[in-house]
């Protein structure tokens, strides 16, 4: 038994009732140490009511025993113990029994060596897989002309860290890391533990060896380990838990546990509530959960901000059928955003929101829109024409539209791709905490947001793949229809399909079918404004330069002011202007309310008008402005409505932010510097809602990424990212992102059986004859992926919300705000990963993939 430290009550007399607490030295022989024996040679005498397991435990096989309509599963050696057990126990399979095979020798022989045997797996899959990547390097070197032998020997490339995009704050109670023994019951059987993290709803226990217990099983947990001043009445035996997950580990197994009912035994919640509250700052809090979500946060918001392609939002509208909710807009896809303005209707996303257009994206997850500009007629202005690839006989058709297209100066080659199926909303303490200043301005907004956000059905992304096609635009093809010019070419002009020779219209949609205008959202849109606005209506005069226009206050605050003009007016941001109150005049005779000095922020057309956006001058000579602005609203504030356009266009930014991450069709990953100034990759964001590009790189045992680590591809990213960073620097225009294709097969290993992802970029080839021929050896493998990871600079949230998210964190771990800060400031490009494994095999004559590889 060795020597133990017991603490117990014993007598202070023989005769006398009084005892006191003890503290003595136990070593085998005492009377004590004999009494200890007896109490545990009577625990591992006593009947067992659980069953034993041995299946994934033990390398032998297992077989179905039955002993008093109790079911086990033993291998040899543990049958032999188990019969052993009943004969010396007089036929009672007794907690000694149980605990000699659960814990015995062999059990943790057979554990060790079962890890063993994986770790060597892991080392064999390891080396393997290099081998069949530098066969894989030879063979292409091969095709491009190349001399085998010289291919270099492939390094380990490790599988980079993953992000949960759209992962928030999941844990509803804070958790403590705090050590408390505990006692794990289950029919009848007994382990003594120790407590590594504690909450009101769950706790994670470490017990010596393996404890005998499947997950889905029911438990006890006697908190034995708790001062015997605290509890507070609350009881803190017999609490009920569900073992949700096991870890075996080296020398122990952590289990992990979840209360299903907060409510029993009374008082425990609010007991485990004040002990975590008062002990956070003696011990730490777990941050893990905080920490993710505002890493996850942070990312989401850098790639919104920062990508290329254009998010579309498509709801469900009350008939039953799809329309066109949002199109988002950000500081990277400005040069596609721009594609879709034209001088009649500012942003025409009529194209992309067709209905059959949306059913064809509801079902089949992907079409091809080819799109030009061109102008109707000097009155009418620049109009849209489109074709859809599904919407032709046959795929030679729409390549006759795409060339005919290809030969106009403007336009563009865009697949149109679906996110997750079905659309996973934006948590719900998300939601509140985003919503939250809207929510003190306005109860009837947030409503008619979160009515907005359920009508989603799903996310979608317009690609711009029209370099793709340019061999369409230069081939003799083109030219001979050129000449022919578009005879028997029809394209969708706004609801109408027309005949391209005539105009002629062939087919017309009605007005009910056509999505109404949809909203452009402004990905990284913060709150501008310093002051409450308020809506209110009042006659106004305007003085541009020399003319003056009579229009009407839309609202109004101290500082600023919204006009709308009934004609359209010609004005540029930063024009002074001078406002003249007409019937607030009248009304307030001491101070000239006629020529109030202000600049233009904004100008832009509305219907047949103009609406002004105006900041006023301030420390101008006219006294009694700022007062007589202060008077009017304090005095109406009761009856004035606030103005909440600045504070909704914020949180409807994030949430479709936030709704993109968690469902995007893409693969988004974050290039940042290294500690010694070289090209690192941060992370790679895998959306929550999964997609095609995931699945086909998940081979069953882990989400292979290793492409997107390859140094020689990061590198090349990141300095990409440098020069377009210069660019844009040296330019007003908007800086088209940095393209570059990706080529991924899957194969299975004969030796091992398991999966490889094989990959390759352009950056491999000397010259593009070479590729085209590999890709036609590409093309026979039976599970291949053409992708387009498209890069560019990091566009970040403002210095005051990156400030927000780390101080949050500090507040509970300054390690980890340390570690947040350096990867923030850190992050130089944003990528993403798009599919475009069709529209390659369509130009270069490539069979297509199997549906569902």
């Amino acid at each position: 038994m060795g020597e133990i430290i017991v603490k117990h009550f014993k007598r202070t007399d023989p005769r006398s009732d009084s005892k006191e607490l003890v503290t003595e030295i136990v070593v085998e022989g005492s009377d004590t140490g004999r009494f200890l024996k007896r109490i545990e040679l009577s625990r591992l005498q006593r009947p067992c009511f659980q069953s034993i397991d041995m299946r994934g435990k033990v390398a032998g096989e297992c077989l179905r025993y039955v002993f008093n309509d109790r079911v086990h599963y033993l291998d040899d050696i543990s049958f032999q113990m188990f019969e052993r057990g009943l004969r010396e126990n007089n036929g009672v399979y007794t907690v000694g029994t149980f605990e000699a095979i659960v814990g015995g020798p062999h059990t943790l022989r057979a554990q060790m060596s079962a890890r063993e045997a994986a770790e060597q797996r892991r080392q064999e899959i390891e080396q393997r897989r290099l081998e069949r990547e530098q066969d894989a390097r030879r063979e292409r070197a091969k095709i491009a002309g190349q001399d085998p032998g010289e291919v270099t020997t492939v390094r380990v490339v490790e599988n980079p860290q993953t992000l949960p995009l759209g992962y928030f704050r999941r844990r509803k109670y804070p958790r403590l890391q705090y050590a408390c023994k505990v006692r794990v019951s289950h029919e009848g059987h007994q382990i003594a533990g120790v407590t590594r993290e504690i909450s009101v709803c769950g706790v994670q226990v470490r017990v010596k060896g393996p404890p005998g217990l499947r997950e889905g099983d029911d438990v006890e947990l006697d908190f034995t380990g708790f001062p015997d001043d605290v509890g507070g009445g609350a009881v803190l035996q017999g609490v009920r838990f569900r073992l949700v997950r096991m870890d075996m580990l080296e020398h122990e197994s952590a289990l992990y546990l979840q209360r299903d009912n907060l409510d029993h035994p009374a008082g425990f919640s609010d007991f485990v509530t004040s002990f975590i509250e008062e002990n956070k700052h003696r011990y730490k809090l777990d941050v893990e959960d905080e920490y993710r979500s505002v890493l996850a946060w942070f990312y989401e918001r850098c790639h919104a901000q920062s990508l290329s392609q254009l998010p579309l939002y498509i709801e469900r509208a009350e008939e039953g059928g799809l329309q066109l909710q949002a199109v988002a807009m950000s500081e990277g896809n400005t040069h596609l955003v721009r594609f879709f303005c034209n001088a009649l209707d500012n942003y025409d996303f009529t194209p992309l929101s067709l209905p059959q257009r949306l059913s064809r994206l509801e079902r089949e997850g992907s079409f091809l829109l080819a799109v030009y500009r061109d102008r109707s007629g000097d009155e009418e202005g620049t109009r849209l024409y489109s074709a859809a690839d599904f919407e032709f006989e046959t795929a030679q058709d729409f390549m006759r539209f795409v060339r005919y297209a290809a030969s106009k100066p403007e336009y563009s080659i865009i697949k149109v791709v679906r996110g997750s199926r079905p659309l996973i909303p934006v948590a719900e303490r998300k939601f509140e905490e985003v919503s939250s200043r809207l929510r003190y301005k306005s109860k009837s907004g947030v409503e008619a947001l979160r009515e907005q956000m359920d009508r989603l059905e799903m996310v979608a992304y317009a690609v711009d793949v029209s370099d793709l096609f340019e061999s369409c635009r230069d081939s003799e093809t083109a030219e001979e229809e050129t000449r022919a010019g578009p005879e028997g070419l029809a394209a969708w002009l706004g609801g109408q399909r027309v005949s391209l020779p005539d105009r002629r219209v062939l087919e017309s949609l009605e007005a009910a079918a056509l999505t109404p205008r949809a909203e452009l959202v402004r990905f990284g849109y913060v709150e501008r404004r310093r002051e409450d606005r308020y809506l209110a209506e009042t006659r106004v005069e305007v003085r541009i330069g020399e003319r003056l226009y009579k229009g009407m206050s839309r609202d109004i605050s101290t500082r600023g002011i919204r006009i709308h003009i009934p004609k359209r007016v010609q004005v540029k941001a930063g024009a002074p202007v001078k406002v003249g109150l007409v019937s607030l005049q009248q009304k307030k005779n001491s101070t000239n309310l006629m020529d109030i000095p202000y600049l233009v922020v904004q100008a832009r057309h509305i219907d047949e008008g103009t609406e002004l956006r105006l900041e006023r001058v301030l420390g101008s000579a006219r006294a009694g402005l700022k007062e007589f602005f202060v008077e009017l609203i304090t005095k109406n504030q009761h009856k004035l409505v606030v103005d909440t356009t600045d504070i909704l266009g914020a949180a409807s930014s994030r949430l479709y932010e936030s709704l993109l991450a968690a469902n995007t069709p893409s693969v988004p990953f974050f290039i940042g510097r290294s500690t010694e100034g070289g090209a690192h990759l941060q992370y790679v964001g895998v959306p929550e809602g999964g997609n095609a590009l995931v699945d086909f790189c998940d081979t069953g045992e882990e989400l292979d990424l290793r492409a997107l680590n390859d140094r020689r591809l990061v590198t090349a990213l990141y300095d990409a990212v440098q020069i377009l960073m210069r660019q844009k620097n040296a330019s007003d225009q908007p800086v088209a992102p940095f393209a570059l294709e990706l080529y991924l097969y899957r194969e299975t290993d004969a030796e091992t059986g398991s999966q490889f992802v094989h990959s390759a970029t352009e950056l491999d080839f000397p010259d593009d004859v070479a590729r085209e021929a590999w890709l036609k050896t590409l093309a026979t493998k039976p599970s291949w992926r053409c992708l387009r990871l498209l890069a560019s600079d990091a566009h970040r949230p403002e210095e005051k919300a990156i400030e927000q998210l780390i101080q949050g964190v500090r507040q509970q771990s300054k390690h980890r705000a340390i570690r947040l800060s350096d990867l923030v400031h850190a992050l130089v490009g944003c990528a993403e990963v798009v599919d475009i494994t069709a529209e390659r095999a369509r130009v270069s004559g490539l069979p297509w993939p199997r549906q569902g590889d």
